[in-house]
């Protein structure tokens, strides 16, 4: 029932595995046409089956533990691994918001009046990081949602310092570069030294009751 998927994690995994290959089935077969078939006219439909085909593959692949949970080295590393995933959600609620507040500074200092009003049509500001001209819809804060992913790469190493400050302005291009040094103190040093932590700490700790968690778990699915 729902209390034991709730239980095992693994089990909740295989089950919306089998819900998403129905889903996946039934709209096969009521808009495809059948083998051969050219497929459903709506865009919509189609956009819908590609991701509950997504998520069909990514479940498929991680319910593939629940099958394994009969040998002792993977299932007690499966019961550990819970365990882990719990530290990085907790991880990853205090990483979003983090991560908002700095895409919001950034997206303003990026968009905000003097963009607006000030900014000439040839401006660095309309320059990307390619050397194309910018559009209000391009760039790596041309909004928040965008900003925040941008900020990941940032986080990880993966930008360049003139993509992200390179505003034309030189008051704002000063606290544009205090804001990408403090994020890549508070982020890449910080938080995600914080998250390794965490994650060692309860690798140790759950390692002892893992064992006993698995045998309980392997009893009442024998049983």
């Amino acid at each position: 029932g729902c209390k034991r998927m709730l239980d095992d994690p693994w089990l909740f995994v295989w089950h919306l595995h089998l819900l998403l290959t129905l889903v996946h089935f039934v709209t096969w077969v009521s808009t495809y046409g059948g083998v051969g078939g050219s497929g459903p006219a709506s865009v919509g439909v189609r956009a819908f089956d590609d991701i509950v085909l997504a998520f069909m593959g990514l479940s498929g692949w991680l319910a593939v533990v629940y099958f394994f949970r009969g040998c002792q080295a993977t299932g007690v590393v499966a019961v550990v691994l819970e365990a882990c995933f719990l530290d990085l959600l907790r991880f990853l609620a205090l990483f979003v918001l983090w991560n908002v507040g700095f895409a919001i500074a950034m997206y303003t200092l990026h968009k905000g009046t003097l963009y607006t009003t000030d900014t000439p049509t040839d401006s660095p500001l309309l320059i990307g990081p390619d050397g194309e001209p910018e559009t209000a819809d391009r760039g790596p804060f041309s909004s928040v949602g965008r900003g925040m992913m941008s900020l990941v790469q940032l986080a990880l190493g993966q930008t360049d310092y003139d993509a992200y400050c390179n505003l034309g302005f030189r008051v704002p291009e000063g606290f544009c570069t205090v804001l990408y040094l403090a994020y890549l103190a508070t982020t890449a040093t910080l938080l995600l030294t914080l998250l390794v932590a965490m994650i060692v700490r309860t690798w140790a700790v759950a390692q002892g009751p893992a064992e006993g968690r698995w045998r309980q778990r392997w009893a009442l699915n024998t049983l």
